[in-house]
């Protein structure tokens, strides 16, 4: 019995070490086998889409974006339409599929038709690059555009001649100490040999510095105060009237000479050191540099007699516009708004934007502009003077222009009065 018992108590414990051995916990790596690595998901990776305004700069883009693609691995697909047919090509692309994440758009005209499909950047690392918020697009208080390239307009100035008549240009912050300068030059003009303006040419050439530049200051004024834009009133065209008259009793020429007067001309008279001011361009700077010192040549602001005009900066602003798809896969978004970033924030990146495009880029990391012009513009803002927005496409129409051409100089010969440029420009056409 004894033996049988025994027998029993062996095979138990056979059947208790078999189980063991098909227990369902897994048997241990043999030695020099690796574990295998736990299951991990990672997170997709978006594709910037540009659609592009200007195909001429295609091939600069396209090496950008593959200097940005191997460095971060996101593709950056970019297309482009140009001329009338662009924003057709965009509303297209914006409804189709992969649509595009970012676009240039060209101005506030252009937001009734897209300020819809733009994202807000008011908070993005890519607006924050900015010098100055007033640079931005606005819609609703909203950031929905960052400048790709600054224009700037102002009086250009000879500083050894404005010293020659006893002033400098800290003398000058409001358009009543520019009155009183050029008055007294004109009162010395034949000891000095110079006059304070150069003549305002109302020729095809030299008339766009007047009838679309010099009548922004009053469009940016009622447009600040809230005016929807054109048909304008009078509201600022007194400030308009004591300017003009300024420009006509203290040039180089007789009133009723400018409407003959070209853009070449009042550029020759300023290199020949005929006039201490010109109101010019700051893309006009690489024909005037080489006549002039180095220190010689700056630009100030078209003080207008309108607001506390020592915190008025030079009339600046852009015309094409970077802008986010708003309505892109948020992974898109995501690396859009990163590829957007380091475009406007990389040294390196902006220096092919202001190189080889000759683009004012007017974020931090960019260098100081070699244009004696923009550098102005940049210090005023940086020193905390509000640049003079730039709303040319405010203006109704090329005969809008036109016909404030003909008044202006109408009222320089005598042949009209002010009437009748008030006339002009509370047209609507």
């Amino acid at each position: 019995m004894k033996r049988i018992y025994a027998m029993l108590l062996a095979l138990a414990l056979l059947f208790s070490l078999a189980a063991c051995g098909n227990s369902a916990s897994p048997a241990a790596a043999p030695a020099g086998d690796a574990a295998a690595p736990e299951s991990q998901e990672t997170e997709p990776v978006g594709t910037v889409r540009f659609f592009n305004d200007q195909p001429q700069i295609e091939n600069t883009l396209k090496d950008l974006a593959s200097r940005y693609t191997a460095q971060s691995g996101v593709e950056v697909v970019i297309e482009s339409a140009a001329g009338a047919d662009y924003e057709d090509a965009l509303a297209a692309a914006l409804a189709g599929e992969n649509a595009p994440t970012l676009f240039i758009l060209g101005g506030e005209k252009a937001l009734d038709r897209f300020g819809a499909s733009c994202l807000d950047l008011g908070d993005s690392e890519a607006a924050a690059e900015l010098i100055s918020d007033h640079y931005a697009l606005h819609r609703n208080g909203a950031v929905v555009g960052l400048p790709c390239t600054l224009e700037t307009y102002g009086l250009a100035t000879n500083q050894t001649l404005l010293a020659q008549a006893g002033y400098t240009i800290d003398n000058i912050n409001c358009l009543e100490d520019l009155q009183k300068v050029a008055q007294v030059i004109t009162a010395r003009g034949h000891s000095l040999g110079f006059a304070a303006f150069t003549s305002a040419g109302l020729d095809t050439t030299s008339e766009p510095r007047f009838n679309t530049v010099l009548a922004s200051l009053p469009i940016a004024a009622q447009l600040q105060d809230g005016a929807s834009g054109a048909p304008f009133t009078d509201a600022y065209l007194d400030n308009l009237h004591a300017l003009w008259d300024l420009y006509l009793d203290n040039a180089t020429c007789k009133r009723e000479e400018i409407a003959g007067k070209t853009a070449e001309d009042s550029r020759f008279e300023f290199c020949e050191g005929k006039a201490v001011f010109y109101q010019t361009s700051a893309a006009d700077y690489d024909n005037l540099k080489n006549s002039f010192d180095e220190d010689e040549l700056t630009m100030i602001p078209l003080y207008f007699g309108v607001g506390d005009e020592a915190y008025q900066g030079l009339i600046t602003g852009a015309q094409h516009y970077w802008c986010v798809n708003g309505g892109a896969a948020a992974k898109d978004l995501s690396a859009t708004l990163d590829f957007l970033a380091w475009l406007l924030g990389d040294a390196s990146a902006l220096s092919v934007l202001t190189n080889q495009l000759g683009w004012r880029a007017p974020y931090r990391a960019a260098a100081e502009p070699d244009n004696r012009f923009e550098r102005a513009e940049r210090d005023l803002t940086l020193s905390g003077r509000v640049p003079v927005a730039l709303h040319f496409d405010a203006i109704p129409s090329e005969n809008w222009k036109y016909n404030l051409s003909a008044s202006l100089a109408a009222y320089a010969d005598g042949t009209g009065d002010w009437e009748g440029v008030v006339a002009a420009f509370t047209a609507a056409n």
